[in-house]
């Protein structure tokens, strides 16, 4: 299985054609200390796979890889997002369509956090508790 993040400003996921429909993709430089965000998860997955259940998580952390905290709940809280993957193509694919991996993807609309100028912070897709993918974004210190 592959994985890849795309930052984007807006996105939603189609689930009639499995397409993803974006608006402001691919960034990783914010003016904004509190940026909507959308983070957008592209899924490669070989068909031999197609079937199997996977857990992930999708976690903000800052530059030296600590948790980014945010208040829930009366508390603070890690910002993640946890879920579990299941892909199912049916099982009367022909060779043909099984030549290539099946693609599927997700979108995470994130609320503006309260994150800090003149900072960089990441975004961690774990698959079954391994690290996938990343995507890193600054925020300009208005200096």
């Amino acid at each position: 299985m592959q994985a890849f993040i795309m930052l984007c400003d807006s996105a939603q996921h189609d689930q009639g054609t499995g397409k993803m429909h974006m608006l402001g993709a691919d960034w990783s430089l914010t003016d904004s200390v509190a940026p909507q965000m959308t983070v957008a998860v592209f899924l490669r997955v070989p068909w031999e796979e197609a079937s199997t259940s996977h857990s992930f998580t999708l976690r903000l952390v800052d530059a030296d890889e600590k948790p980014v905290m945010a208040p829930l709940d009366g508390g603070d809280s890690p910002v993640e997002y946890q879920g579990e993957l299941g892909i199912s193509m049916g099982a009367d694919a022909d060779d043909f369509i099984r030549m290539t991996d099946i693609h599927s993807s997700f979108a995470v609309n994130i609320m503006p956090l309260s994150l800090e100028a003149g900072k960089r912070y990441e975004w961690k897709l774990d698959i079954d508790e391994q690290e996938f993918a990343s995507a890193d974004f600054a925020i300009r210190c208005p200096c």
